[in-house]
């Protein structure tokens, strides 16, 4: 279906498609703008030599800005106004005051100028053409770019509202920043017929009252997002029916117990995608398991394989044919490395152990992270806690841990902490060789996951080496 097509069938039904933080728009309203922008944007001079790259915000605007671009044939790239890494000689879409001498266009009110910076060279736009950039940065802290059609965004939509069974009744708000994952944060509500509500997960009372008042019914989100405005959250009427969908990293026990604590009635669900996937590709929802490093079961129109070290690769129709890095286009053929390490069980349920690049090498052994993880959580005092591997001349490398406490708890001892974790690791060698403990919260990324490369920086910089 191309995405005229869609747009059309979108146009006949009935309700509220979004909702942001000011304002909602119904179907037919929003088909019709996006419809207007995309002529407009042809007759400004946009074509399917550009590259539009346009700050993306949590709001009705952004959505109809990126939908009319893809509408249009026009290659875009959704930022948040601060990102490096970037195709060069682009044209920026950026809002501004009413300025008759630029390149402009008008949109609900809000004016927009266009600043063109020349013409993305050839190279480059034979990827480029007709696709949409979906930022990534995982747990580097570096962004690179899954270069998405709109037939990997579609497929994906479908497949996920076919396993989820979603339908018009979803009342849908994904915590993902709008600069990265833009399509998670409407494109399954769109497809079903539901509603789809954004909002930054930094605007803590905001996320609270329309969970409260629109009656959200699913709740997309990294784990992290949401225990980091719990506060607003124990505040609010909680919907009845609600599922809560935790993507983006491994859900521990203590994460899982407070989030059931926040919303007593609430199914919590695990579920793992990417940006080189276009969304969710696997998912607890459908699974008769509940295991905390369980990430389910293969989303129809995907395939997954598991090679002889334990790493993942993924094909299907949502997968994207190439990533944008570092200037470098790199082109996928066939299954692409997912960077994960993981097992499968008899029932087709894959579980999770950690990331390939995280993998400590001690001594001569491999430790999966997520191990001493689990473990350390396990304390009453502990929020959340990150083990990585840092150089060191003898071992190869050294583990150690940053371990955020409670606010309410007082402060452990490494000695304390230590002693904890020999009484539940099967080898010392598991135990971190340097802790550092602290309530400071680990450092995060734009799209809520915790950012390893600053955590080593802090580590390898730090007096705890």
């Amino acid at each position: 279906m191309t995405t005229k097509e869609f747009l059309k069938r979108i146009s006949n039904f009935d309700g509220i498609a979004l909702i942001d933080r000011d304002s909602d728009i119904n179907y037919a309203t929003l088909v019709s703008d996006i419809f207007e922008l995309s002529d407009e944007l042809c007759k400004i001079g946009l074509n399917e030599d550009d590259v539009v790259c346009f700050v993306a915000e949590k709001n009705i605007n952004s959505i109809i800005i990126f939908l009319a671009l893809v509408n249009s044939g026009i290659a875009c790239c959704p930022i948040n106004g601060e990102e490096t890494n970037l195709p060069p000689h682009t044209v920026y879409v950026v809002p501004t005051e009413k300025n008759p001498n630029e390149m402009k266009f008008l949109l609900r009110n809000a004016c927009y100028r266009l600043i063109r910076k020349g013409d993305v060279p050839a190279e480059l736009m034979d990827c480029f053409r007709g696709k949409h950039l979906n930022a990534t940065s995982g747990s580097t802290g570096t962004k690179k770019y899954a270069i998405a059609s709109w037939q990997n965004m579609y497929a994906n939509a479908k497949y996920v509202c076919e396993e989820y069974r979603h339908d018009e009744t979803l009342i849908y708000m994904s915590l993902f920043s709008a600069s990265m994952h833009i399509c998670e944060s409407f494109m399954r509500a769109l497809f079903c017929g539901g509603t789809a509500v954004l909002v930054e997960n930094s605007e803590a009372e905001i996320v609270a009252r329309l969970i409260e008042e629109k009656n959200v019914n699913h709740i997309e989100c990294v784990p992290s997002q949401l225990l980091a405005i719990k506060e607003s959250l124990y505040a609010i009427n909680k919907p009845k029916k609600l599922i809560i969908e935790c993507a983006g990293g491994l859900l521990s026990i203590k994460a899982e117990e407070t989030i059931q604590g926040i919303f007593p009635n609430a199914s919590i669900i695990r579920s793992w995608g990417s940006a080189e996937g276009s969304g969710i590709c696997l998912t607890t929802i459908n699974s008769s398991i509940n295991e905390h490093d369980s990430i389910g079961k293969i989303v129809k129109g995907y395939d997954a394989i598991i090679d002889s070290t334990g790493q993942m690769f993924l094909k299907g129709e949502g997968v994207v044919s190439a990533l944008f890095n570092n200037g470098q286009i790199v082109e996928f053929n066939d299954y692409y490395s997912t960077g994960d390490l993981v097992s499968s069980d008899e029932e087709g349920n894959f579980h999770i152990w950690g990331r390939v690049s995280n993998m400590i090498k001690c001594a001569g052994e491999n430790i999966y992270p997520a191990t001493i993880e689990e473990v350390l959580c396990r304390h009453s005092d502990v929020e959340e806690c990150i083990v990585i591997g840092i150089t060191d001349d003898f071992r190869g490398e050294r583990v150690v841990a940053w371990i955020t406490i409670s606010p309410e708890k007082s402060l452990p001892t490494e000695f304390e902490l230590k002693n904890f974790c020999q009484k539940h690791l099967v080898k010392n060698q598991l135990i971190p060789k340097t802790m550092h403990i602290t309530y400071d919260m680990i450092p995060k990324n734009g799209s809520g996951k915790i950012n390893i490369a600053k955590v080593k920086e802090f580590f390898i910089g730090g007096s705890h080496v």
